[in-house]
């Protein structure tokens, strides 16, 4: 039965191997997107940089919020919406580590 064993312990090295394997895969594939993705935003920045704009789209001042978009700024709603918001990325991020522990 060394021989059984023996296989099973071949299957378990090729496993790890695998294992240890793929995450620098999809690391480096990571790597290679997100700068794909720099140097083509930069172009395209280059590009749109030439185009020249009119004086209404330069110039352009959002509207005044009136009344009730001051109420509601200074009632603190985007405040709170923020830490809100923020809570739920860190509760988020914190399901997320559990999955990457190995």
């Amino acid at each position: 039965m060394d021989w059984l064993q023996g296989i099973f312990d071949a299957l378990g090295n090729i496993w790890l191997e695998i294992k240890c394997f793929l995450p620098n895969l999809w690391l480096r594939f990571l790597d290679i997107i997100v700068t794909l993705q720099e140097e083509i935003s930069t172009a395209l920045l280059a590009v749109f940089a030439i185009i020249p704009l009119p004086d209404a789209v330069a110039n352009f001042q959002w509207p005044d919020a009136g009344p009730l978009g001051y109420a509601v700024i200074q009632s603190g709603i985007p405040q709170a919406l923020t830490i809100l918001s923020g809570a739920l990325f860190i509760r988020f991020i914190k399901g997320l580590i559990l999955h990457t522990k190995s």
